[in-house]
C-alpha cells in the first residue's frame, strides 16, 4: 500500500481509489451481477463494521446491559436504539474516513494531534 506523507497526496491518492471503486461497482451493476455475488459484495462492504459491534461486547459491557435490562427492561432499549444507532454509525465513519486519508489509525491520530491535558485522560 502506498503511504502517502502529505495531506493533498492523501486526498488525491483517496480520489483515485474512490473512482477505481465506483468504476467496479459500475462495471458489476452492467454485467448483470448474480444475486450470489451481490451478497459476497455486501458482506465484503458490511464486514469490518459487523466485526467492530461484535468486538465491542466486552465483559464489562455484558455486565451493564444486564443490569440496565434489569432495572429499566424494555422501555430503555427502543430508545437508545434510536439514539445510539446514527451515533454509532458518524463515529466509525469519521474514522474510517480519517484511517483511508491519514495512513493512521484513529488512536495515532489522537495521540499525534491532542492538547496536553488530553494526557490525563489517556
Amino acid at each position: 500500500m502506498k503511504k502517502c506523507t502529505t495531506m493533498a497526496t492523501s486526498v488525491a491518492y483517496g480520489d483515485v481509489a474512490q473512482k477505481r471503486f465506483q468504476q467496479r461497482v459500475e462495471r458489476a451493476r452492467s454485467h448483470g451481477v448474480s444475486w450470489r455475488r451481490w451478497m459476497v459484495l455486501l458482506w465484503l462492504t458490511l464486514g469490518p463494521g459487523v466485526l467492530v459491534m461484535i468486538g465491542d461486547n466486552d465483559a464489562g459491557g455484558v455486565i451493564t446491559y444486564a443490569q440496565t435490562g434489569a432495572a429499566y427492561g424494555w422501555s430503555l432499549f427502543i430508545p437508545l436504539i434510536v439514539l445510539l444507532v446514527p451515533v454509532s454509525y458518524l463515529v466509525q465513519e469519521m474514522t474510517v474516513r480519517l484511517g483511508a486519508v491519514t495512513g493512521r489509525g484513529h488512536a495515532e491520530l489522537i495521540l499525534n494531534v491532542r492538547p496536553a491535558w488530553a494526557l490525563t485522560g489517556w
